[in-house]
């Protein structure tokens, strides 16, 4: 598992960020980043949610090891793409 996804919709920049998937986010990531498993009405899996804006996920994730690969803005979300050695 050494890749993680990060994402928030644009207009919503102070919050909240969804972090990875059920297979991908562990215990520990949850945590640091004070995030609860959703499951959002029309979506076919939950996710990850941090209350936290992106910024903040990302400088936890950052203590954690994970580094940013790639930033992608896929219509009205902003996608960063997240790597662990």
């Amino acid at each position: 598992m050494p890749y993680l996804l990060v994402s928030t919709v644009i207009r919503l920049g102070s919050g909240p960020t969804m972090i990875g998937d059920v297979d991908t986010t562990t215990e520990e990531i949850a945590s640091a980043v004070d995030a609860e498993l959703k499951q959002e009405l029309g979506h076919a899996v939950p996710e990850w949610t941090s209350p936290h804006p992106p910024g903040k996920v990302l400088n936890i994730l950052e203590k954690l090891g994970w580094h940013v690969q790639s930033t992608a803005g896929v219509g009205q979300t902003l996608v960063w793409t997240l790597y662990k050695e």
